[in-house]
């Protein structure tokens, strides 16, 4: 008794046609209908789905040195707005200019341009996480 629990245990379970059916691939849309597993996000900036590093320009992070994974940065239309996506959010931050900084609603984050076109994205402590490369 106690090996028949042991073996049916360690069985593995097969998967039918249907259920292999089921998991297509790229059939992954958001809500916005942007596929993430094409690497498509919705920018609530641009109002599409968009692959944000063919869009924006690269942010490496600053705290981690060996960090992989990057920001990118969105310029919309106008400079007055600004949309940022972070490697650990499925969605962008959108930023509104506010003098000579862009800042989301929260002020959870806060974009300077020290530099003509060099840009440094900040938490809400005022510590440095990101800057384009």
């Amino acid at each position: 008794m106690v090996l028949l629990s042991v073996f049916s245990a360690c069985h593995r379970k097969t998967v039918s046609n249907d259920e292999a059916e089921e998991a297509v691939v790229g059939d992954d849309r958001d809500a916005h209908g942007c596929i993430g597993s094409a690497g498509y996000s919705w920018s609530s900036l641009m109002k599409e789905c968009i692959r944000p590093w063919e869009k924006g320009v690269s942010m490496q992070d600053v705290q981690h040195v060996d960090a992989t994974m990057m920001a990118v940065l969105v310029s919309g239309e106008e400079d007055s707005q600004k949309e940022v996506f972070l490697p650990s959010s499925t969605a962008g931050i959108v930023l509104t200019k506010k003098g000579k900084v862009w800042t989301d609603r929260e002020a959870s984050y806060t974009l300077r341009e020290p530099i003509s076109g060099q840009f440094e994205l900040y938490d809400s402590e005022g510590v440095l996480l990101y800057k384009t490369i």
